[in-house]
């Protein structure tokens, strides 16, 4: 199999997952596993099982695979998301900071577990993170853009109106960058309200 008809099968896959035809997705990703094994397949598996929903099975062959090929941030990763959906947020959170660790310095997996934290009400450390990934890629608007929410949920206005100037000079068209500085100046203006 050439890496373009793996990397449509790949697609195809995760298509028939999205449309719910999880029996033909899994039937391409078994030929895809025989053809040619690897990482980007039991991520595959995964996603179908998560599909199903069978989180204990998606789990199975993630910490399986790590077991045999050792650890990839990627599938790291997508273990930290099946615990998380289990609700065992503290095994989760270890095994999303194993996957920053073993993928340092990349901005996009700081970027994804920085997200974990904030869907689950802990933008300090997702700042953390956020402003590791805003070291690689200072001009990112969406890197900038998480970053200024890290800190508008922490109560650090200036900061986020700093780092929503530059999004807005990156990218002048950003709408989201467009609505958190009205919220900005309605939270400084009460905060500084004198009764």
């Amino acid at each position: 199999v050439n890496t373009s008809t793996a990397d449509h099968d790949v697609r195809a896959v995760r298509e028939l997952i999205r449309l719910g035809r999880l029996p033909e997705a899994e039937t391409l990703t078994l030929r895809l596993a025989r053809a040619r094994p690897g990482i980007a397949v039991t991520l595959l598996a995964c996603e179908i099982e998560e599909a199903r929903p069978n989180l204990t099975k998606a789990l199975d062959i993630v910490t399986t695979a790590l077991t045999r090929s050792g650890e990839h941030p990627s599938l790291q990763l997508k273990r930290a998301q099946i615990l998380m959906a289990l609700r065992r947020r503290a095994e989760a959170f270890a095994a999303a900071e194993r996957a920053v660790e073993i993928a340092e310095p990349d901005p996009q997996m700081l970027m994804t577990v920085a997200s974990m934290y904030m869907q689950t009400n802990d933008p300090a450390r997702a700042k953390s993170l956020l402003h590791r990934a805003l070291e690689k890629k200072p001009d990112d608007p969406t890197v900038l853009y998480t970053t200024a929410l890290s800190h508008f949920y922490l109560n650090e206005t200036a900061q986020a109106g700093e780092l929503l100037v530059r999004v807005l000079q990156i990218a002048p068209t950003n709408g989201f960058a467009w609505h958190i500085p009205s919220h900005l100046a309605t939270h400084t203006a009460d905060a500084n309200h004198v009764a």
